[in-house]
């Protein structure tokens, strides 16, 4: 009987503590309602995230549209952002100019009969080079201030007459000279300053100030049996003024490489002076000349293609034109005191044009 009541109570306990555990268990029900309740959450999180990506490229999308929109508008005014570019543009490099010749004005002619032994038509000034610099600086919203200096140009040429015998320069009468050398000298300086209010992504107007010094220098070297005698015209223009003018995009196709044009025209008070001397090699100094003010006009053109080479940097040349009109020059001055016979005065009615090559580098950020 002991044997059969052992696995009986075996058993007991058993079923005892299997139902201790079952009991102890949550209801089936109540487990699979919190699995579907986290179920469901979880889908609304993701439905939620799935949402505000979609609202986020929404509003990036409709932001972009609306940025190319602007920045394609051709139409924008002054003050708004036109093909906005760096903040600083630096412009370095060299510009290589021809002058004119003088008018063909008689300077020097024989004391005895007409015709002429030296005109204005006689000096070739030819070409020179010099240094090239620009700054620009634009504001925020497009427009922006540029200044601009080239000169230190120097041109020179010199002729050989050989034996002249009599002749007449200015009011001074000449017996007897042996050699006639004459050297002409001229130099060139501009400065300005302007204002950049871009009216659309092609057009850009500027009104500035600017200072031009033009230089000219006239000597004649005579040369006697016995003493040398120097006759020079030293002339100065200092002109200061207002220049209106635009910049224009010619070639621009969102590439590397563009072409700009630029035109400018202004009225200028010109301060010029003319400084008539002769000196012989025996003593003695005679002097004559004067000075005067004369509105002139000043007209600018240039053609400038640039090649982006980096995010950074540019290559740049073109074509510069420029003509000053009103100015003294030293043929003239010449050129009037020997057909007046009279070495004082000055004559501020000349013209002169200047036009060549540009080259350098840009440098942006």
């Amino acid at each position: 009987m002991r044997c059969l009541a052992r696995p009986a109570a075996v058993a007991a306990v058993f079923v005892n503590c299997f139902t201790t555990a079952a009991f102890a268990l949550p209801p089936i029900s109540s487990t699979i309602d919190e699995a579907t309740d986290s179920e469901s959450l979880l889908v609304s999180a993701e439905a939620n995230a799935t949402e505000a990506t979609a609202n986020a490229a929404g509003d990036w999308f409709r932001e972009s549209s609306t940025a190319a929109t602007i920045s394609n508008d051709d139409s924008c005014g002054l003050g708004q952002c036109c093909s906005c570019g760096p903040l600083w543009t630096v412009n370095a490099g060299a510009i290589f100019l021809s002058r004119s010749s003088p008018s063909p004005a008689t300077i020097v002619v024989p004391t005895a009969g007409p015709g002429q032994i030296s005109g204005g038509q006689d000096f070739n000034l030819g070409w020179t080079s010099g240094p090239d610099f620009s700054i620009i600086r634009r504001q925020p919203g497009g427009s922006g201030v540029e200044l601009r200096y080239f000169g230190a140009l120097n041109w020179s040429d010199t002729v050989q007459y050989g034996v002249p015998g009599n002749f007449r320069l200015g009011s001074f009468s000449n017996f007897g000279a042996t050699d006639l050398f004459t050297r002409y000298n001229s130099r060139l300086n501009s400065t300005e300053l302007n204002w950049l209010g871009p009216v659309s992504s092609r057009v850009t107007w500027l009104a500035g100030f600017r200072a031009i010094g033009l230089h000219d220098v006239l000597n004649y070297h005579v040369t006697f049996p016995a003493f040398s005698a120097d006759y020079n015209w030293n002339v100065d223009n200092h002109l200061y003024g207002g220049q209106l003018g635009t910049y224009l995009a010619l070639w621009n196709l969102d590439g590397p490489f563009t072409i700009n044009a630029g035109l400018k025209a202004g009225v200028y008070g010109n301060a010029a002076d003319n400084d008539f001397s002769l000196r012989p090699s025996t003593g003695g100094l005679f002097t004559g000349g004067g000075a005067g003010r004369q509105a002139a006009f000043v007209g600018d053109v240039n053609v400038i293609a640039s090649y982006q080479i980096t995010n950074h940097v540019a290559l740049r040349g073109g074509y510069q034109m420029l003509w000053i009109d009103h100015v003294a020059l030293a043929s003239d001055q010449a050129a009037a005191a020997t057909a007046a016979s009279n070495n004082r005065g000055i004559d501020n009615h000349g013209h002169v044009f200047y036009h060549g090559a540009l080259a350098g580098v840009s440098v942006m950020w």
